[in-house]
């Protein structure tokens, strides 16, 4: 945002911010897929070689850390209780 602030008439830099955008939900999209996909469906091979590529994504690695935030804040909540807040991002 504060690039997006310093750059209000450079039509460039809203190009650029908004392909940043666009592949990060590309990739945090990929990344739901590939965890959705199971053992035994034959795309063992493409899952590996996604994860691989996904698992240093810097957008990938905050929203980890952003759910562990999360799920830390609701645990703390319900009396320690774990909730299935992964499977609504993961």
């Amino acid at each position: 945002m504060e690039i997006q602030a310093r750059n209000k008439a450079n039509e460039n830099v809203w190009k650029l911010l908004w392909e940043i955008k666009r592949l990060r939900g590309i990739v945090l999209q990929a990344n739901q897929v590939q965890r959705l996909i199971t053992p035994g469906s034959g795309a063992e091979l493409v899952v590996s070689v996604l994860r691989k590529e996904l698992e240093g994504e810097s957008c990938i690695l905050e929203q980890k850390g952003l759910i562990d935030m999360e799920i830390r804040s609701i645990s703390s909540l319900v009396d320690g209780q774990i909730c299935d807040v992964y499977a609504r991002y993961y």
